[in-house]
């Protein structure tokens, strides 16, 4: 990796790690983050439930989001993206490992509540204030949610 590179990766991680701080958050306070709310959905149910990590991916995968790289040995991060007129967005779902270990594929996810953010060149998604979020993608993404939970309560503790 090349200075620059290396620069830009920590950055995302510490964003990431910040971004998860705020996600396990419990309050039903609006979430701040750099001076603004987030889009949050809240009360998707997806929060409460634990489930297998191959089973998860899978459920993910099939609905638009992926893994890919977004996971470390003890966290994960699902993401679906949208390009619209308005802009790029990604919904995002959060988790981390309950049990087990993701790098070995055999761990036990507890999932945290989703969120909608909107990307910007080169600085990445923000959750901020004044971020508009157009009510199609968000009935779109509440809609994806709730299939998620539907095929999740098969198999989720």
């Amino acid at each position: 990796m090349n200075p620059l590179q290396v620069m830009l990766f920590s950055t995302i991680i510490k964003f990431e790690i910040n971004l998860l701080k705020l996600c396990m958050d419990r309050s039903s306070e609006p979430w701040m983050f750099s001076g603004g709310t987030i889009m949050k959905f809240e009360n998707t149910g997806l929060e409460n439930k634990k489930a297998d990590l191959t089973r998860l991916d899978e459920v993910m995968l099939s609905h638009g989001l992926v893994r890919e790289g977004q996971w470390d040995y003890e966290r994960v991060t699902y993401d679906r993206k949208f390009e619209l007129k308005e802009g790029v967005f990604y919904l995002r779902v959060f988790g981390y490992a309950a049990e087990g270990d993701v790098g070995a594929h055999r761990a036990t996810i507890q999932l945290m509540t989703p969120l909608l953010g909107k990307h910007y060149y080169p600085h990445g998604v923000e959750y901020g204030e004044g971020e508009s979020f157009p009510k199609s993608l968000v009935s779109q993404c509440e809609k994806t949610l709730n299939e998620i939970k539907a095929e999740i309560d098969q198999f989720a503790e």
